[in-house]
């Protein structure tokens, strides 16, 4: 695909509020077989999407560029903890999250921005999917010693001491076995 008609696809999903218009220039991006995700990131963030659309695009795009469904998800997670003040929102920012750390272990971005989406004014189901989630995987994330602190700092701003202390202790061993 050549320049000028990147530019016009790109054109489009900044500017269109139109579904179909949208749909039209994503079918036509893959038909160019386009993989840049640069491109698809400013669809993404269209806010003439609905969670629905923006689900469907991210699907076909992670089984057709496999090479960047890890930041395909994130940048999905990023889109939709803008709306935090929708909980529907707020839970699939934590799908999409969860769905990017089941892919890479090594990284924690993925737990700690989770954890930034933690309500602390409400109490929303979908803080106790954000804590049992972390806390399910630590066994398994590499950057341990960001999670405990995150951890701990989180149990702090609760009021949990017990857990505070458990998840400082966690992190100076970790710092500890990393160093």
């Amino acid at each position: 695909m050549n320049e000028k008609d990147f530019k016009i696809l790109e054109n489009i999903f900044l500017t269109s509020s139109s579904s179909e218009e949208l749909f039209d220039a994503f079918d036509t991006a893959l038909k160019g077989n386009i993989g840049d995700l640069e491109i698809y990131k400013i669809l993404l963030a269209n806010p003439a999407l609905s969670i629905e659309e923006i689900e469907m695009y991210v699907k076909i795009l992670s089984q057709k560029f496999p090479s960047i469904k890890y930041d395909l998800f994130m940048w999905a997670a990023f889109i939709f903890e803008t709306y935090t003040h929708v909980s529907e929102y707020l839970e699939k920012a934590t799908e999409y999250y969860a769905k990017a750390a089941d892919m890479d272990f090594s990284n924690c971005e993925p737990y700690i921005s989770m954890l930034k989406n933690y309500d602390y004014d409400l109490k929303l189901p979908v803080n106790k999917t954000i804590t049992n989630f972390i806390e399910s995987r630590l066994n398994l994330i590499k950057c341990k010693s960001k999670i405990y602190s995150a951890l701990a700092k989180h149990y702090g701003k609760l009021g949990d001491g017990k857990k505070k202390a458990k998840y400082l202790e966690l992190y100076e061993k970790a710092v500890r076995e990393e160093n």
